[in-house]
């Protein structure tokens, strides 16, 4: 499915779970309500973090540049300018993390 739920329920221990979802718009995620209530947990959505682009991008260019980060495992398909229309299909339908479209 490509949703991963991370939770930790041991008592007296304070976390922040990590929910990732690269599924399909229809694909479902389930829970125990009893978790949030009893555990005193919050789901809470957000999209790009709290990224800050003109700071970031340069930020992690230079650091997959130095190879202090790693990119190759984010990239699960490269295409050229032909391929796009697939690459979408593949978002569409949750398959694929991210595609990479190579120029020239």
């Amino acid at each position: 499915m490509g949703l991963e739920l991370v939770t930790d329920l041991e008592a007296g221990k304070s976390i922040r779970g990590l929910t990732e979802g690269r599924g399909r718009a229809t694909d479902t995620v389930e829970f125990n309500p009893m978790e949030l209530y009893h555990f005193a947990r919050s789901l809470t959505s957000s999209v790009f973090g709290s990224s800050d682009p003109d700071r970031d991008i340069p930020m992690l260019t230079a650091l997959a540049r130095s190879g202090e980060i790693d990119l190759a495992p984010l990239i699960s398909h490269r295409t050229d300018l032909r391929g796009v229309g697939d690459a979408f299909a593949r978002m569409r339908a949750g398959e694929g993390l991210r595609t990479v479209i190579e120029m020239g």
